[in-house]
């Protein structure tokens, strides 16, 4: 049985101990949620995402159980689309440069107004024509550029609610994202190895999003900034210092590949099925059904 952190994840995980099934938990933020704190003396491995947690967990759980650095499973298509196919099903030109801008599964007013602000502050520079963006609104939060004024600043800016099938291109297109920090956010940017301007989501529990931002901003993967600081000016002022330094964003793009796992979800498939085949032999060995 394999939980991913999720609260409904906890009564499965139980009940698999309660049935003697072997359970496998994954962690993907950098400060465990409550039911990976709950869960972890009642499973047989703990797949974490951050070397650190490593450490915490091994005192959380059995001394017969595993504690490994695998990463935070991502889906294969995010890995595997090149920037020409992604900017060729977004319509974009590979050539230029592109700037992908999402608040999360919900979207973000905060994020939109101040995006929408900063474009506006920098219509009086040239480079902003060549500029491709793609902003994801949230189908919550549609504040957006409008198409009449868009032409006016920024020509090559598209607005739509929601990434959903675009997602795996958007990535791969984009030169700059500008996201919130979540764990699969963040997992994602550094399989990628993408630089990011993080703006940790002040809500979430435990300030969980400002701790999965950190590694990044550390190794200079990411410009962070305080969800209680975003403004227009301020997003402004750090887009023209990234957005037109070829040489510094890539080398935040190599400090984010240097962060990421790519290979996570193979890691965790096998530490799951390593799992269920000793499962399975404890099971033949005394007589019982195999699994």
């Amino acid at each position: 049985a394999l939980g991913t952190g999720g609260y409904v994840s906890g009564p499965v995980l139980v009940g698999a101990r309660l049935m003697g099934i072997p359970g496998l938990a994954v962690e993907g933020n950098r400060t465990p949620g409550l039911t990976s704190r709950a869960v972890a003396r009642m499973v047989e491995a703990v797949a974490v995402a951050w070397p650190e947690l490593e450490e915490f967990f091994s005192h959380h759980v059995p001394v017969s159980a595993r504690v490994v650095v695998t990463g935070l499973p991502i889906r294969r298509e995010l890995l595997e689309m090149t920037r020409q196919a992604g900017a060729s099903a977004l319509g974009l030109d590979p050539a230029r440069r592109a700037l992908v801008v999402f608040g999360g599964s919900l979207g973000s007013r905060r994020i939109n107004e101040a995006l929408v602000g900063a474009l506006r502050l920098m219509r009086d520079d040239p480079r902003l024509r060549q500029l491709q963006v793609l902003h994801a609104t949230g189908r919550q939060h549609p504040v957006a550029l409008g198409p009449d004024e868009a032409r006016s600043i920024a020509p090559c800016y598209r607005s739509l609610p929601y990434l959903e099938s675009e997602y795996a291109a958007a990535l791969a297109a984009a030169d700059l994202v500008v996201s919130r920090a979540g764990a699969s956010t963040v997992a994602e940017l550094t399989a990628r190895g993408l630089p990011a301007v993080l703006i940790p989501w002040s809500g979430a529990a435990g300030g969980e999003q400002a701790l999965n931002a950190e590694p990044m901003a550390k190794a200079g993967a990411a410009v962070v900034v305080a969800d209680a600081d975003l403004s227009s000016e301020r997003l402004a002022v750090v887009l023209r210092d990234l957005l037109w330094d070829d040489e510094r964003r890539a080398r935040m793009a190599e400090a984010s590949r240097s962060l990421g796992h790519p290979e996570a979800a193979e890691r965790v498939a096998e530490l799951a099925l390593d799992l269920a085949e000793r499962y399975r032999r404890s099971a033949e060995g005394s007589g019982g059904r195999s699994a």
